[in-house]
Formats: structure tokens, sequence, C-alpha cells
């Protein structure tokens, strides 16, 4: 076990170096094994990170230590260097991880269950990494050579930092597989065919109540689901309701990025608070496609609110088919992709990539299944 330094103590790089040959010669660090990010080294030895990158690279240069591309720095075996880790590299077993800033919900836990479900039987490793911050994500992403994996999953929001990051990643060529698009980055990414079933859903409210269809979503320049909101385009201008498209859009007015909306409690309330808006000015009845279930509950809170019912006065669509879907009154008519499938694919097509077996970028789209109950109404 290491003494810690004082911060005064060991600045300089020479110094530094010095004292990790020691460390390494005595067997504080495992023959063999990674050494530990480097977040945790500077701040055992009381150093700042470039202090401890020039020492680290110096031991690297004399075969002390060896760098792995993607992975981290490696304590050779004993009179191994190089050549024995070639050797080791080919024993040892595939690692992922995902990286996401949010709160735990329904959606990453069905990932991550699928993400398991993949790796268990085959021997990937996997690690999940959920921050509580955006700037924790990203500078996870920024330093993913500390964390010793091979490939990461990723949830990005439509954000110039996660674009910035994740285009330096795919310039490096570390296999990555996104949740989400990103415009003009060539992201590998799994998710549901939106745009066809978003499509489906606002033809059936179009065709069952013979009138345009309201669209609530993200805000425009931070919205994660541009695909959605192209199906419901395509919907409205084949019924000719085309002229009505950007009057019928209806934005929140905050964005996904925004760490106040992730608790559970908080997801629904950017949904009502537009919905509300709407219902003051539109007359009823009306349909509204919801981009997700959350912004759906928020619509029929503010139903109740303004003493509207819904599935009579306010016919309404969300998209994800969360299980609180079941349990609203009346019943949420929603899409349904299976998140815990979607997780099992980005596993398996990031496994493909990190093994040479796929040339990115691919896109994987899963099939959503449009459920018809209540809120869809006879109005």
């Amino acid at each position: 076990m290491h003494t810690q330094l004082e911060p005064s103590s060991y600045r300089k790089a020479p110094q530094l170096a010095q004292l990790l040959r020691e460390h390494i010669r005595e067997g504080a660090f495992a023959a063999g094994q990674l050494l530990p990010p480097e977040t945790e080294l500077a701040k055992r030895y009381g150093v700042a990170r470039m202090t401890l990158r020039k020492a680290l690279g110096t031991l690297a240069e004399e075969g002390h230590l060896v760098k792995l591309p993607h992975r981290g720095i490696l304590v050779p075996e004993e009179g191994g260097g190089v050549e024995s880790d070639r050797s080791q590299r080919t024993e040892r077993r595939v690692s992922m991880a995902t990286v996401w800033a949010a709160a735990p919900d329904y959606g990453i836990t069905k990932r991550l269950e699928g993400i398991r479900r993949y790796c268990e039987p085959r021997g990937v490793e996997f690690g999940n990494c959920l921050f509580a911050t955006n700037e924790e994500a990203l500078d996870a992403l920024e330093r993913i050579a500390d964390y010793g994996v091979d490939g990461i999953m990723v949830y990005p929001y439509k954000d110039p930092r996660y674009v910035a990051v994740l285009a330096r990643l795919i310039d490096r060529g570390f296999p990555i597989v996104s949740f989400r698009g990103l415009s003009g980055l060539p992201l590998s990414t799994v998710g549901s065919d939106d745009s066809v079933a978003v499509y489906r859903a606002v033809h059936f409210l179009i065709d069952r109540h013979r009138r345009p269809v309201y669209y609530i979503g993200e805000v425009q320049d931070a919205d994660s689901s541009p695909e959605r909101h192209a199906g419901y385009r395509g919907a409205m201008e084949d019924a000719g309701f085309g002229d009505l498209v950007e009057s019928h859009t209806w934005r929140m007015d905050t964005s996904s990025v925004d760490p106040r909306y992730w608790p559970m409690d908080n997801k629904w309330l950017p949904g009502f608070q537009v919905a509300e808006r709407l219902l003051a000015e539109a007359a009823c009845p009306m349909s509204i496609f919801a981009v997700n279930d959350y912004t759906a509950l928020g619509v029929y809170k503010a139903a109740e609110r303004c003493g509207l019912t819904i599935g009579r006065d306010v016919c309404v669509v969300g998209a994800d088919d969360l299980p609180l879907a079941e349990m609203l009154d009346p019943r949420l008519t929603t899409l349904h992709a299976s998140t815990e499938q979607i997780g099992f694919e980005a596993a398996r097509l990031l496994h493909r990539i990190i093994e040479k077996k796929a040339n990115p970028p691919i896109s994987v789209r899963l099939a959503a299944e449009f459920v018809v109950r209540g809120s869809a109404g006879n109005c």
C-alpha cells in the first residue's frame, strides 16, 4: 500500500517517475495488470495530471510500463515488456462499458438487462458508468483510456460538447455504439424505427378522427428524436395537412440535456407546461402525438387541470410503452419497441466492431409495435 504524498511533494515529473519506479519494483502495482485510472493516481500522489502523464511517459519509454491503446497502462510481467503484453492480450477477455449522464429509469434499466444478457454467456466484461451530470460523463469520455475498455456504448445529448468529444474518439478509431444519432457524426447506432412507427400512429389518429394532429416534442436545437418528427410530418403531408405541420408542432421549453428534468418526479413537467399552453389556445376536441410517454403523462395532467377528458376531449398517443402507460386512466396508446433488445443488439454490434467483424458506421433499427388503448379515443 502506498504512502500518499503531500500535495506539495514530487511536483516535478522526474521525481515522480523515480518514485513510481521504486513502487513498481516493490510490487505495489501488480505485474500483468493495468494501473489505476489517471485521476486516482494523481490524487494518490498529490500531483497534477499533466505531471503524472509526463512521468508515466518516461517509464513507458524505459519499458517499465506499456501503454495499451483504448485500455490504459500495463505493468508488464517481469522480463516481459511489450512481447509479454502481446501474449497477455491474446488471452484477455473483451471489455466494454456504457457511458451516460442520467437518473436511473426504466429505459436505462432495461437496456442494461439486454447488454448483460448478451455479455455474460459470451464472457465479455461489462461495466456501467452512469453519471449524475453531463460534466462527469464528458470527462469520462475524454479519458476513456483510463477505464481500460475496448469499446463503449453511449447515450449522448444533442450538445456541442458531446459532438466534439465523440468526434475525437471516432477520429482515433475507438469503437463506439450510440443509442442516439448526432447530426454530422458517423456514429453506429441502435434504436427503434421511429419514423415509420410515428407515421403509423399519426396516420391512425388522422384516419380515426378526421382532423390534423398536434405534435409535442423537444426543443428544436436539442431534439434527440428528429426521426419522430419526420414521421409526423410525413403522415400530416400525406393526409393533406402539410401546411399545418409548423403551426401544429409545439416544442417544450426545456431540453433533455437539462439535469433538472432527469429525476422521475420531474420528467413529465416539460410536457405538462407546453400542453397547458396548447390546451388554453386551441379548440377541443383535438389529437396529440407526444414525443414520449413522459410527455404524454404531462398532457394527461394538463388536461385534468383544464377539466378535459383524455380519450374524449383530448386524444393522445405516446412513445416507448413505459410501465406508466398501463397505469394511466384511460390507458395510454403508445409505440412499443423492446428496450431490452435494443441493449442486447447494441452490445452485439459493439462486440463485432471491436473484433473487426463490422465496419462502422452501422445503423440497426428494431420495428416498433403500435399499441392501441383508451387514450386514442373515439371522439
